[in-house]
């Protein structure tokens, strides 16, 4: 089974009033016992589309200036190469060969851009790559950490893979590429861990004060951006 871990970046929250500006992934095979094996990858990123919204807050998260955005070629380019990218892996003619979308909480927001995207460009072939189902790594790691909660401070990627011994690197969050490798690395644990984590109240002890210090040493006053302009 095709897997296609990905994450994108946005202008915004809604998908036809906003752009995707960054779009990573990394097509995969899932063996039968369960091995997951690189087939290819991809990191583009784009402009946002003419008439949408771009609201200065998603850029203050995501890192993208207005500056940077209007170097990246236009999304309909970036489309292309990425509809190349799937035909190099699936035959789009072929029903039973498609690949299986997985993210980090990608269930909805991501999902919905993504099609979103191909509406755009006038494209009738998503559900000719994609299963119509996903695989959102979020759940998979609530089952996983379901007697820890208490302990972690919030779900977010980076807590979440911090917690499951995965090394981050904070600066680097909320960068497509970045956030899908996490994504890969945390469901090839998850794959290899029990059902459940089992409990031991020593251990989520110490998650907890260790994820207070961490907040601790990097809690800081930014300023925020606000409002939302319409890209031209």
């Amino acid at each position: 089974m095709k897997l296609l871990f990905y994450d994108l970046e946005t202008t915004g929250l809604h998908p036809e009033t906003a752009s995707i500006i960054q779009l990573a992934g990394i097509m995969t095979e899932l063996t039968e016992s369960n091995e997951i094996k690189p087939l290819g990858g991809f990191n583009y990123v784009m402009k946002p589309r003419v008439g949408r919204e771009v609201d200065l807050s998603a850029l203050d998260i995501n890192g993208f200036t207005m500056e940077e955005l209007a170097t990246f070629q236009d999304d309909g380019e970036v489309f292309e190469k990425f509809t190349k990218f799937l035909n190099k892996h699936i035959d789009q003619f072929n029903k039973v060969d498609k690949a299986m979308l997985a993210g980090y909480n990608n269930t909805h927001f991501d999902t919905d851009f993504l099609r979103q995207w191909f509406i755009d460009n006038n494209s009738n072939y998503f559900g000719s790559y994609f299963w119509s189902n996903s695989i959102d790594v979020m759940p998979e790691a609530s089952r996983y950490f379901v007697h820890y909660r208490p302990a972690l401070l919030n779900f977010k990627l980076g807590t979440v893979a911090k917690a499951m011994g995965i090394e981050i690197d904070k600066s680097s969050l909320h960068d497509g590429l970045y956030d899908i490798k996490l994504t890969l690395l945390m469901f090839k644990k998850l794959l290899n861990e029990p059902y459940i984590k089992p409990f031991d109240p020593e251990e989520a002890e110490r998650m907890y004060m260790q994820m207070l210090q961490d907040k601790k040493n990097t809690s800081f006053n930014k300023k925020k951006a606000e409002g939302k302009i319409i890209w031209s």
